[in-house]
């Protein structure tokens, strides 16, 4: 399987999906548009910290209970090293 294919199927559902999809619950759409511009912006950020949380503990215990999981991490982020060039004689 085209490996992909995946990624594209979930970008075409992103872009393609109804806009309420894409909303927050009703009761923070409401307190939002009867908040203050700079309370909406709060709380924006406080229900993307809340939605991206159970993400981080996932992570976190991956990478506490699974050495194979940190040593993907670890290949997958290493720098490159850099080309030794060899002085001209």
């Amino acid at each position: 399987m085209n490996k992909p294919l995946p990624l594209v199927v979930l970008a075409l559902l992103i872009c393609f999906a109804p806009e309420a999809a894409q909303a927050q619950c009703a009761l923070c759409r409401d307190a939002v548009a009867a908040a203050a511009p700079h309370v909406r912006e709060a709380m924006n950020y406080a229900i993307i910290g809340l939605a991206l949380t159970p993400y981080a503990v996932a992570l976190a215990a991956a990478w506490t209970l699974s050495p194979a999981f940190r040593a993907w991490i670890r290949r997958r982020v290493a720098r490159p090293t850099l080309l030794k060039v060899e002085p001209r004689s």
